[in-house]
């Protein structure tokens, strides 16, 4: 898992990267040096949960992907089956190239299909 964060944050834009488990456990982490992986994994555990309970109640069908966007860039949290992944770019990045990297580490994840 470690690898996939390392080649995401490769992309144009990204800062950052980390796996959460459904509890808000920080699984894996690529962050720069000073950020609190442990507080970032209990927001995006926040975040999906009040999301998915909101969402049940409109016939959209299930939350595959939430993307916060502030002035300082953006959160980008998707369900990877095993887990949630959670990618922080800067708000210059290019959306949708980075909505492609984030698809195809989701994928790679879920192939893998655990968290260990």
């Amino acid at each position: 898992m470690q690898k996939l964060l390392d080649e995401l944050n490769r992309g144009v834009g990204v800062e950052g990267s980390l796996i959460v488990s459904r509890e808000g456990i920080v699984v894996a982490a690529n962050l720069r040096q000073g950020v609190l992986q442990d507080r970032l994994g209990g927001v995006a555990a926040d975040l999906l949960h009040f999301s998915k309970k909101s969402l049940s109640s409109i016939p959209v069908g299930n939350l595959r992907r939430l993307i916060v966007s502030a002035a300082g860039g953006r959160i980008i949290l998707a369900d990877a089956g095993v887990g949630t992944l959670v990618v922080f770019t800067r708000p210059e990045a290019n959306l949708g190239l980075t909505l492609i990297e984030v698809g195809n580490t989701v994928k790679r994840l879920r192939v893998a299909g655990t968290l260990e």
